[in-house]
């Protein structure tokens, strides 16, 4: 199992304080925080493992090609296709609608539903995606 921290900017801290190399980076202060982005940029340089977060989860909004270039700045090696939180079908239309712009190596699905069954409909669906 890998643990990957999910920090803002004022809590990069801790990722120093417990040496962590797996990260999900925020991608909505990759661009508004030029230290926060330096900060992940060198982690990748020093071949940490990066996952680019589309900030869905913190009601972020943004656009899926923000996340892209995001991902660009840091050199991630992962990236958070789109979802929207509690809607199943939702988050397969965005999924498809981007899965063009991300290689499928470096796709992180993320199913989403209001119920069980929405969410294991999701998963299915998007799983075919790749």
């Amino acid at each position: 199992m890998k643990f990957a921290l999910i920090a803002p900017p004022w809590a990069s801290s801790l990722v120093l304080k417990y040496r962590l190399s797996y990260h999900m980076v925020l991608a909505q202060y990759i661009n508004e925080d030029p230290d926060y982005a330096e900060f992940y940029t060198r982690a990748h340089e020093r071949g940490d493992f990066i996952i680019i977060d589309n900030g869905a989860a913190e009601h972020a909004g943004l656009p899926f090609d923000q996340v892209l270039d995001a991902a660009e700045r840091v050199g991630a090696d992962e990236i958070c296709m789109p979802d929207v939180l509690d809607d199943g079908p939702a988050t397969v239309r965005a999924t498809l609608e981007a899965a063009h712009l991300v290689p499928p190596r470096k796709r992180m699905l993320i199913p989403q539903g209001k119920t069980w069954e929405e969410w294991v409909e999701c998963l299915q669906q998007i799983e075919e995606i790749g």
